[in-house]
């Protein structure tokens, strides 16, 4: 659905349907979006399973990271320590 309010869908209605059922269809599959990730964090490995569990875990790392990132910065924001 945000292709299509994000200017990236192509003209062709028909296409634009075809490509947010595609977007629909990762978004309900965990293995699917677990591809998507290793192909994203390391683009030059396999789809094997050490490779998309090393994504994985990499994801997930940077994920909680982040989240600390956040966390610091809100309580240092407000006066926090």
């Amino acid at each position: 659905m945000w292709l299509a309010t994000a200017g990236v869908c192509p003209s062709n209605r028909d296409q634009r349907k075809k490509i947010n059922a595609l977007v629909d269809a990762i978004e309900n599959n965990p293995q699917e979006q677990q591809l998507v990730i290793r192909r994203y964090l390391l683009p030059h490995e396999d789809d094997s399973e050490y490779s998309i569990a090393r994504a994985s875990w990499l994801y997930k790392r940077q994920r909680e990271d982040l989240e600390n990132i956040i966390t610091n910065a809100v309580c240092k924001a407000f006066g926090g320590k």
